[in-house]
């Protein structure tokens, strides 16, 4: 009888050992995130001491996905993957980070979402993002000092559904295969060159584009999808029909040399803001009548 529960015993206690094991096993970080996120470390710090890094503490690793500040796990082939990350405690009263994003940022593929708050970082946004973080769905790296191209790789992301990189210091063009999301807010760089073509597939609803250095004529096929649309303060001119009202619910094109008619269609959806001061706009506002057709209401020009 003693042997038996002698037995019983040692299987009890060795199931106990086995689930604490297996439990200490699935804590453990990947190896490749580990070195990503002490990587990170080296180009990237907190404005206000103690304020975001302080619970980054490498001599515990195995605790990092539920301890360190903005990092989130999955366990992805047995193993904890940083799928979240959130640079930055995002508080208002914080100063936010400095540095620069370093490249080992490409070493975390599992990631879907890259926020970084607003702070002082600096630097060109890595080039290969789109290629190596391919899985992205959020990137959001707003509010800082950013300098450089937006990265070509980002055409690539199939997942993307919110890019917002407002509030830096971006210049060139936006790639011309940039409108697979549904979120887009570029406003306040200085980007500039036209405004891409965007297709017919395209399912952007939210296209901010406001107080940048974009030029020329809007093109010839604009979202049919989106309902927030801002071009206000930048250098565009020409006719604006190509704008599908649809949908609009926000409009803003104040500040541009825009010229010709205001479309009727602009009165006629479910438009609740919109705003055209300080363009080139002519001819008469017609606004929807109660009995047939359209009524005349004032003069265009100089709206």
């Amino acid at each position: 009888m003693n042997s038996n529960k002698s037995f019983i015993f040692r299987h009890i206690f060795l199931l106990i050992l086995l689930t604490l094991t297996a439990h200490s096993h699935s804590q453990q970080i990947s190896a490749t995130d580990l070195d990503a996120l002490l990587h990170l470390t080296y180009t990237l710090t907190d404005v206000k001491p103690g304020d975001y890094f302080s619970t980054w503490n490498f001599t515990s690793p195995e605790n990092m996905c539920t301890s360190f500040n903005g990092v989130t796990c999955s366990i992805i082939n047995n193993e904890y993957r940083v799928t979240s990350l959130f640079l930055g405690t995002g508080l208002s009263d914080s100063p936010g980070l400095a540095g620069t994003i370093s490249d080992s940022i490409y070493n975390l593929t599992e990631l879907t979402q890259l926020i970084l708050y607003p702070g002082i970082v600096t630097g060109f946004i890595p080039q290969e993002i789109g290629s190596k973080c391919n899985k992205l769905r959020v990137l959001s790296l707003t509010n800082n000092r950013l300098t450089g191209s937006i990265p070509e790789s980002l055409s690539g992301l199939q997942n993307l559904h919110t890019l917002d990189l407002s509030h830096n210091r971006l210049t060139g063009p936006i790639p011309p295969s940039l409108q697979k999301m549904k979120v887009m807010v570029l406003a306040f760089n200085r980007l500039a060159g036209k405004i891409p073509d965007f297709s017919s597939e395209s399912e952007v609803m939210h296209l901010d584009l406001r107080n940048n250095m974009f030029s020329g004529t809007l093109p010839e096929n604009m979202p049919l999808s989106v309902r927030y649309l801002s071009l206000s303060s930048n250098g565009l001119w020409g006719p604006v029909n190509s704008i599908r009202s649809e949908n609009l619910v926000y409009l803003d094109l104040s500040m541009n040399k825009f010229s010709g008619p205001v479309p009727v269609g602009f009165f006629k959806g479910s438009l609740s803001s919109m705003y055209l001061q300080r363009n080139n706009f002519s001819g008469e506002i017609l606004l929807p009548s109660t009995s047939a057709g359209f009524e005349p209401y004032g003069p265009g020009n100089g709206t």
